[in-house]
């Protein structure tokens, strides 16, 4: 006898999956949003109103409407509750995505929880907390350490296929490159780091109808023993606004959480990438001759949090 998965709670159907009842709700004139918050409503633990409806694994999954509103309410109960909060989070998601390594900054700022700042303001170390809970840390570095490597007798190679090629204080050269966009002409200085210059459309493009193109390309780069730092040149409050600027607006109707959760899945999948935003081209450029003169540093450090704090 087959059992039923899911059960219709208006008229009591039984259906086999989720998708299943979701399309019967036509025949109720409810949209999944509606059906959702009559039969298990969710309210924002700050403002007591509905947890808006994007998705069932969001709706289910969600505290808060707002960052603001998860900030307000962790300044406005005790310490031991927020921190409570902050770690059954980090604990939860680890066991449900089934995750190895500790969410680095981008991650975390693409996700309704704090930035690292607040955790180590918070616990002390975000990351002890996070090794205390079992993740493994890609970064354990908050600064660099040593002398930056003496860069200027060397040549930035700019791949051919790089239609906006930065303008650097450096040397340069144009060659082909299979992986990125920039690499130093020195690999040794760098431990083979390659730089993926991207605008905010190209990151967008990217991690949707290129997505299968660029993790090939990633599984590539990782056989060669290579690293690759995604560098996009706009700041990070700008992706989940990209949609709704006026050259963009009605072209692109895609998701912001949508391509958040793509780059995150990406970035567990792969211990060789980094995804760093900065402010503009300028920033870009560098904020890439500081990471390649690092000493090869790079790859034990969190460069979104580095940039954040003013390190990088």
């Amino acid at each position: 006898m087959k059992l039923s998965m899911v059960k219709c709670l208006e008229c009591g159907n039984d259906f086999d999956n989720d998708a299943g009842l979701h399309r019967h709700l036509r025949s109720h004139k409810l949209i999944m949003a509606a059906y959702y918050q009559k039969h298990y409503p969710r309210y924002d633990l700050y403002d007591k109103t509905y947890i808006r409806f994007k998705s069932k694994d969001y709706y289910f999954n969600t505290d808060f409407n707002s960052k603001a509103n998860l900030k307000a309410w962790l300044q406005g109960v005790p310490q031991t509750q927020a921190r409570d909060y902050l770690r059954t989070y980090l604990v939860n998601r680890k066991e449900k995505k089934n995750l190895t390594f500790a969410p680095c900054q981008v991650e975390l700022r693409s996700l309704l929880i704090p930035g690292m700042r607040y955790f180590n303001e918070l616990f002390g170390s975000y990351y002890q907390l996070c090794d205390s809970i079992g993740y493994k840390l890609k970064f354990t570095k908050l600064a660099f350490y040593t002398e930056p490597k003496d860069i200027r007798h060397c040549k930035i190679i700019i791949d051919t296929r790089e239609r906006l090629p930065l303008s650097f204080n450096l040397p340069s050269k144009v060659d082909t490159l299979k992986f990125g966009d920039y690499k130093l002409d020195n690999e040794n200085f760098t431990c083979n780091l390659h730089i993926e210059r991207k605008s905010l459309p190209d990151f967008y493009g990217t991690l949707s109808n290129g997505f299968d193109r660029f993790k090939r390309e990633l599984f590539r780069a990782q056989e060669a023993g290579a690293y690759i730092v995604v560098l996009v040149e706009s700041d990070f409050e700008s992706i989940s606004k990209f949609t709704h600027m006026p050259h963009v607006k009605g072209k692109v109707s895609i998701a912001p959480e949508f391509i958040f959760r793509n780059m995150r899945d990406i970035i567990a999948e792969f211990p060789n990438l980094q995804f760093l935003f900065v402010n503009g081209r300028d920033e870009a450029v560098r904020v890439i001759e500081k990471v390649f003169a690092s000493n090869c540093e790079y790859r034990e450090l969190d460069l979104q949090y580095a940039y954040d704090t003013g390190v990088l």
